[in-house]
Order: structure tokens, then sequence, then C-alpha cells
């Protein structure tokens, strides 16, 4: 999987991140992380013959972490910083910094009540701290948000913790994306309005997740949930297209070919006063199903994606316009590898 540095430029803040970052974790997600492995690399690219390889570092699974799930954001010092989504301390992951040496110094250890499996990129902002997401851990293991500083001190700015029938979400897999206002969007992938009638149909235990808002004083709202109908487990995380808006995907949900529930997946957007649409919803055939990443958006304004399943049954290549016209760009076959699981770049 490729990620790609973008510095965002807003009014209040700069920061760096890396984009798309896939967030889906359960089954497919737990055999991706193995073959992950824990070997972390940095290519000098190239043509493809002439690219040049070199191991930076190889993580033993104690101190240093293991399992890096998520990509590097090079921070304002040249450094290179991340997470591992397990090992450390407590084997619950770590933060790490990497010189482009080769140099990891480990800079803190999840204990399971601050945080635990951070399976998201880091967002370094014009303060200089880092922001980040753990999947897990906090008061009631449903993920937490954090702010790191770069001499190792974590703060604690949010915790998940299932009150009001989960309503705020659950497990937030996804990278923190800054808006103009200095606050930050992202999903949780489980979560909602837990055991409620939604369109007629009824939540799972778990709900189907939500788009949250976090402010710069550590306070979330919620401003959309999703119900099936409307999108199901938004594992993919948010992007800012050129207009503001914040564009996402579904693993599932939407509405299928024959106009039934639960679909393929679906593409949102949401404005940043508030307002969710739906503007595309997978059929499972030609155009693709299950979207497990993010979208990126093209010099053409067009976002592009990639499904995992659908068109000849190995996934496709789409883009989509910011009003929902949708194009199929390219159906994999088992010849061409197939079955995208990660984005575009």
């Amino acid at each position: 999987m490729r990620t790609q540095l973008t510095t965002l430029h807003n009014a209040s803040r700069i920061c760096e991140m890396t984009e798309p970052v896939p967030g889906r974790k359960p089954v497919l997600a737990l055999l991706m992380r193995l073959l992950w492995a824990a070997v972390l690399a940095l290519p000098a690219f190239g043509t493809e013959a002439g690219v040049v390889f070199t191991n930076l570092h190889s993580f033993t699974g104690t101190n240093d972490g293991a399992n890096p799930y998520a990509g590097l954001v090079q921070g304002s010092d040249g450094n290179l910083y991340g997470t591992a989504s397990s090992g450390g301390r407590y084997n619950l992951g770590t933060v790490f910094k990497l010189g482009t040496n080769g140099a990891l110094t480990r800079l803190y250890s999840f204990d399971g009540t601050n945080g635990a499996a951070p399976y998201a990129a880091l967002v370094q902002c014009a303060d200089g701290n880092f922001y980040g997401t753990t999947y897990a851990g906090g008061a009631s293991d449903l993920g937490t948000i954090f702010q790191f500083t770069t001499n190792g001190e974590l703060t604690t700015l949010f915790t998940f913790t299932g009150t009001n029938n989960q309503y705020q979400g659950a497990n937030p897999g996804a990278a923190l994306v800054p808006a103009n206002d200095g606050s930050f969007y992202s999903t949780a992938e489980y979560g909602g309005l837990t055991n409620a009638s939604f369109d007629g149909q009824r939540f799972n235990d778990h709900g189907f997740g939500t788009v949250f808002k976090l402010t710069t004083n550590g306070t979330v709202t919620v401003p959309a949930v999703f119900g099936n109908t409307n999108g199901a487990y938004p594992a993919g995380g948010l992007v800012r297209g050129q207009d503001d808006n914040f564009y996402g995907t579904t693993t599932w949900g939407g509405r299928g070919i024959t106009g039934s529930f639960p679909g393929y997946g679906t593409v949102f957007k949401l404005t940043p006063d508030g307002t969710f649409t739906n503007i595309y919803s997978f059929t499972g055939f030609n155009d693709g199903g299950f979207i497990y990443a993010g979208l990126v958006q093209g010099r053409d304004g067009y976002l592009y994606g990639a499904a995992f399943s659908g068109g000849s049954a190995y996934g496709t290549l789409f883009k989509v316009s910011t009003n929902g016209s949708f194009f199929p760009l390219h159906t994999f076959s088992r010849s061409d590898s197939g079955s995208p699981y990660g984005g575009l770049t």
C-alpha cells in the first residue's frame, strides 16, 4: 500500500497527514495486518526496473512496537512519525519516531486506559503537536482521540464511552482530517443509535458507524449517523475536497440494484454545516462493491476510489463526481491482481 504526504493549509493551522488511510479491521483486515508484517521500509521511487528497496527498520514486537498499520507523516523536524497497532511495553501499540537514517525511537506505549490499537495515521498541526485516534482502549474500550507532543507527552482529548446508545460512535479507525475552523473530522466504524429503527431496518448491536467532529476544546459532536440505507461501516475515512466539503465511503449499506438493502457500499458528502448527502450507492455488479478504502480527489475534481469486489468478481476502479455521477474505470480479473483493499494515490 502506498501513501501520499499531503499538506493542508488552513486559516488557523497547517496540518500534514497521509491519505488515503483505510480503517477496516474485522475479518479480512486481520489477515491484511499479518501480511503487512513487521517491516517498515521506504522505497526510492523510479522506474519499476530501477527501484531500490532499503529496509530502514524491522520491528521486533517488543519495545518498538509491532504491526504498523498506517502510513507515516513527516514532522516539521524532518523525522517520520507513525504508530504501531500492537507491541510496546503493554503490547497495545506505540507511537514512534523514525529518522531518515533508520534510527527508530519509541516515544510512547499505549496502556489501554489511554487507548489501544492505533490504526490511523497521525496529523501534525501548526502548534507542533500530533493528533490521532486509537481503535480501542479508553474507559469503555471503544477508542480514543489523543494529542501527542514531540517530547513524548500524550493527552487524551476524548474517550468514546458508548453512552446514549453509542450515539457518538465507536472504534475510530481512520485519520483525523482538519477543517478550516481548526476542528477535525473523522469516522467511527461502529456505534451510533443502536437497537433503533431507521428506515424500516433495525441497527445491529454495534451500530453502523458515525461521522464525528472534534473541536479545539475537545468537544465531540456527531453530524451524521449511518443507518444501513445511507451506508454502513465507514472504514476508509474522509477526504476534504477542493470545495471544503468532506467526502467518504462506507463498506456496506446503501441500496442495491433492486432498491433493496443492505447494499454494497456508498459514497457520501458532508458539508461543514453538517448537511449529509448519500451521493452514490454501489450495486455490487459492474460498478463494484464493498469499499474498504477512502477516496482521493484528482486535479480534475473527480473523486477516485477502488471497490474490493464486483465487476467480474475481483473488484473495480472508479471515479465519481461531487454531485454523484459515476464512471467505472477498470474491472479487475484474476490475472491482473484484483480485490483492491487499499485506496489510490
